[in-house]
């Protein structure tokens, strides 16, 4: 019979690498949920970095793998065990910010879905996070979302 292993004995068992950047995931995530749920957007919006208009104009990023499955296993897994929920925006905040402190350029998306504005309806905004061509917060929503910003380091 196999025994159950609670969430601390498995955090015990990371690595020293990984513990820390849980312990940095969970207050990231804090700060950015703070940030979206009580200030205007015009507040803190430039701790996303530089906005961009065209694509043109993403520099490409410096992948170090290593760091960034580091980076998403830690905010994903700080995510399950918050208090709160958090959603797409602090979370691709978090991990922008994780990210631009391991030297891993990355660009934040943020878009309004195309059928609320077809139908009057009220926006529904979706975050997203990619490093290069890949996706890694948030699902890949090119298709569903009209990209309204663009923020890179």
């Amino acid at each position: 019979m196999t025994q159950l292993v609670s969430p601390i004995t498995k955090f015990f068992r990371q690595p020293g690498r990984r513990k820390r950047a849980f312990l940095e995931a969970a207050i990231r995530l804090s700060f950015a949920q703070i940030l979206v749920s009580t200030l205007p957007y015009s507040w803190w919006s430039h701790t996303l970095g530089m906005h961009v208009e065209t694509h043109s104009e993403l520099e490409q990023p410096t992948s170090d793998p290593t760091s960034v499955q580091t980076v998403v296993w830690a905010i994903e897994t700080a995510s399950r065990y918050l208090p709160w929920s958090p959603v797409c925006l602090p979370r691709a905040m978090a991990m922008k910010w994780m990210l631009g402190r391991r030297d891993v350029n990355s660009v934040l998306c943020i878009g309004i879905l195309m059928n609320a504005l077809k139908l009057d309806k009220d926006a529904n905004l979706h975050a997203w996070l990619t490093v290069g061509s890949d996706t890694v917060s948030g699902a890949d929503a090119d298709g569903d979302f009209k990209l309204i910003a663009r923020f890179r380091a």
